[in-house]
């Protein structure tokens, strides 16, 4: 876990409930490389668990309220392409694709404290199962186009698409 979950209430208070996360995966792949063309294949399976979080929210009574989520899992899944071409010595071009699937695998608690005062308020349940995770494309198209002027002096241009982007 990260070290800013290991105090909650800024009182020097370690928290007695933060476990260290775990770790599953699995990766199957294909690589072929040539003197002017490489080929890279790869699917992947991961599971995440016990993950923490700290999030915030504002209750409908305008109070600001602290939630150090733990035990969340997450699975992460799915297929990579990439290429690099040499077309001539002086002309280069890539690409790269990536499908995934990242989904949250279940309803963790949360121990909820006031911002303000950093009293206990309880425990919630956030309905997350089946919820894609935030923050990370999880799908991606790209390529990219090289040309070298000389022997020192390099052109490239490179351009990402990003989708399937939740928040």
């Amino acid at each position: 876990p990260f070290f800013r979950f290991h105090f909650l209430n800024f009182r020097n208070e370690v928290n007695p409930d933060l476990k260290n996360e775990v770790i599953y995966a699995g990766e199957i792949g294909y690589g072929f490389k040539s003197r002017k063309f490489n080929l890279n294949f790869n699917g992947y399976y991961t599971v995440w668990d016990q993950i923490s979080q700290l999030a915030g929210f504002r209750t409908e009574a305008g109070q600001f309220v602290n939630a150090f989520i733990s035990e969340l899992q997450a699975v992460h899944m799915g297929i990579e392409l990439d290429f690099q071409w040499t077309i001539t010595r002086w002309v280069n071009v890539g690409g790269l694709a990536s499908f995934g699937s990242w989904e949250y695998a279940n309803d963790p608690t949360a121990d909820l404290y006031d911002d303000q005062t950093l009293e206990y308020l309880g425990t919630g349940t956030l309905f997350l199962d089946g919820l894609k995770v935030p923050d990370q494309p999880q799908t991606q198209f790209g390529y990219n186009v090289e040309f070298v002027a000389a022997k020192r002096l390099t052109f490239a241009l490179q351009h990402l698409f990003y989708d399937n982007l939740y928040a």
